[in-house]
């Protein structure tokens, strides 16, 4: 590689090479920043995407195979209730397994109503889905965002409303 000779010798190589004014450097340059910018969006968003579209099928798959067992366990449930069940503590027990076959049930809408790729932290640095932010509506995910973007200010900076007159 030949170190730069400066100016004089590219205007030689390159004699029809036309002359940038600094303005005109200052504008290429700025255009360049600009595309770059675009380009990493771009990239983000294709990322986005291909996030949420893993999550989708996921959700799918597991929302398909849920399914059909909870349907099963709520029929059987049903049908031990509609028998005269003597003991009460039986009864109370098929009653919660209901319950919880029913909060499973809600689950899965969420999951199945996924729209936005969102997660939240687990354990130890591990992140996962956000179902409740993941699943919410438009109007939903614009308060998640506020609520989220109003406790990441600091409490003592220039944009609390404390110590303000």
């Amino acid at each position: 590689m030949q170190p730069f000779l400066g100016l004089r010798s590219v205007q030689k190589e390159f004699p029809m090479a036309k002359r940038l004014t600094y303005k005109e450097l200052v504008q290429k340059v700025e255009k360049l920043e600009k595309q770059a910018v675009q380009h990493k969006r771009a990239e983000r968003q294709r990322l986005q995407r291909e996030k949420l579209q893993g999550v989708l099928e996921m959700a799918g798959a597991v929302c398909h195979e849920l399914n059909q067992p909870m349907q099963a366990l709520t029929v059987y449930c049903e049908y031990s209730l509609k028998a005269k069940v003597e003991d009460n503590s039986l009864y109370d027990r098929i009653h919660r397994i209901i319950e919880k076959v029913d909060t499973m049930a809600k689950i899965t809408r969420k999951l199945q109503n996924i729209t936005t790729y969102e997660t939240k932290d687990y354990l130890q640095g591990t992140r996962i889905i956000d179902i409740d932010k993941a699943s919410a509506t438009p109007f939903k995910q614009a308060q998640h965002r506020q609520a989220s973007e109003r406790d990441s200010f600091p409490q003592n900076s220039r944009y609390s409303s404390e110590g303000t007159d």
